[in-house]
């Protein structure tokens, strides 16, 4: 399971980029009156003009463009901007040729700026070795940020770790923490290694 979520997360930034999949962009929405009360520069404003031309809402749509304006943001340290300029990068779109080192730096960026979302994906990428070497430790670091921020799907990846002693010491207590926390948001995988500690505890 977890050696395929990478892949299908950043699949799923292809499909949204595409527009084979939702029309809303991965990141939240904007205010509509964002740029009104933002000073001009301002990295919330660049930001939000990056998504306009991102979904080519009253611009024609521009990735190239987009990205120019998230960069600007991430420059700012906007976590959201510099997570889809990412997206970019690591997907590569019209405008925008891929460059996965590029991608890697900026999603770094974001999860070290708080975002739970490149936090569970970088964690993801050390626990693959996928454009980085693989570091377990590294991947429970960044699993436990996002975990923190009630992420289910993290909360399951760091309960694996504790149930198989990867990165960290093996505690089957802690993994079955993590494992209910998970199942309480309706992860299934959770909810089935709960299942599996149980039975292998009786």
């Amino acid at each position: 399971m977890l050696r395929s979520t990478l892949v299908f997360l950043l699949l799923l930034g292809s499909l949204v980029l595409t527009g084979k999949a939702w029309a809303q962009p991965v990141a939240p929405g904007i205010p509509n009156d964002t740029v009104a009360y933002d000073p001009p520069g301002a990295a919330e404003a660049l930001y939000a003009q990056g998504i306009k031309y991102y979904t080519g809402d009253g611009v024609a749509q521009d990735y190239a463009q987009a990205l120019e304006y998230f960069l600007q943001a991430a420059a700012q340290n906007h976590a959201w901007g510099a997570y889809m300029a990412g997206q970019l990068y690591y997907i590569g779109v019209p405008g925008v040729p891929q460059d996965l080192s590029k991608a890697v730096e900026l999603y770094v960026q974001a999860a070290t700026l708080g975002l739970a979302e490149p936090q569970f994906l970088v964690g993801t990428a050390f626990y693959e070795g996928q454009l980085v070497q693989q570091d377990y430790q590294a991947a429970a670091e960044w699993w436990q940020k996002a975990a923190d921020q009630g992420r289910a799907d993290a909360q399951y990846a760091l309960g694996v770790l504790y149930q198989n002693g990867e990165g960290v010491a093996q505690d089957l207590s802690k993994a079955t923490a993590w494992f209910e926390k998970a199942a309480d948001q309706g992860n299934a995988d959770a909810a089935k290694a709960l299942q599996g500690l149980s039975s292998t505890q009786k």
